[in-house]
């Protein structure tokens, strides 16, 4: 049987299949079709067995025959294309598709592709910008807090002591789905519970620092964990502290954040 795997998050679909899912369907042997959303070039990097490849930039304008059942993925790590996807594919007769929950990096996650590959190739933990972040809006979202003390800080630097970033607050007004934590680790060993072994990849985990280093470590790790769903905030604290704005430059269309002084973050229960 030809199986193909169309890739999705489920975040963005009211349809989604978990990876445990999936993997049942296909061991089942019933009919689905699996299509990996992402580029060409990160498909032939890695991709579910049996899945073909469509890129989202084609997906509306692409002829399918009636396929049937089709299961989608983008790559999970924050990306925002895959509810149109599916949309546009639920809209060509003979299609019904749904989303693949956390996408490829909740796919490798589950299969327990580990670290034993990064012996040979050592992962580069993806980055995330503050408008692809502030999209989000928290679904889904687990805030890692990896930001080193002010003092502690400057006197590395030799830098003058800045105050740090009520970065709770920043959740709670701009991603107010979103969790916070400051232990990963520990997270992450709940989330395999006695298994030893991660189900899946259920939350994207989104590292902050403010020495631009110790977020890629952080993520790194957890990487090697087997955890691939992981992404860092490109700019860490600053770049919050600018709403968003690079040095001078305007990014995108976000505004400024301006955290109300009076806002008092409640405690965060970690997932």
């Amino acid at each position: 049987m030809k199986v193909a795997l169309l890739l999705a998050c489920t975040s963005l679909s009211a349809f989604a299949a978990t990876p445990a899912q999936l993997d049942t369907l296909v061991k089942s042997g019933q009919p689905v079709t699996i299509v990996d959303l992402r580029s060409t070039d990160d498909y032939q990097r890695g991709h579910i067995t049996g899945a073909i490849n469509i890129p989202h930039r084609i997906i509306a304008e692409k002829r399918l025959p009636p396929l049937g059942k089709i299961v989608a993925y983008c790559d999970g790590l924050g990306s925002t294309y895959a509810a149109e996807c599916v949309a546009a594919l639920n809209a060509k007769p003979g299609i019904q598709a749904e989303t693949l929950e956390g996408g490829y990096a909740a796919w490798e996650t589950f299969t327990n592709v580990t670290a034993e590959a990064a012996s040979v190739h050592k992962e580069t933990p993806r980055t995330i910008t503050y408008e692809e972040l502030q999209a989000t809006q928290g679904q889904n979202v687990v805030i890692v807090d990896v930001r080193r003390e002010p003092a502690v800080l400057a006197q590395a630097k030799g830098e003058a002591l800045k105050e740090k970033l009520n970065l709770a607050a920043f959740r709670q007004q701009s991603l107010p789905r979103a969790t916070m934590t400051t232990d990963a680790f520990g997270q992450l060993a709940r989330l395999k519970g006695r298994s030893q072994r991660f189900n899946g990849a259920p939350s994207l985990i989104v590292v902050i620092d403010n020495d631009n280093e110790s977020a890629m470590n952080t993520a790194h790790r957890i990487q090697q964990s087997g955890y691939k769903r992981v992404v860092v905030l490109a700019g860490g604290e600053e770049i919050i502290r600018r709403g968003g704005r690079s040095g001078l430059a305007r990014q995108g269309a976000a505004a400024p954040v301006t955290l109300d002084p009076a806002l008092k973050p409640q405690p965060l229960p970690t997932k």
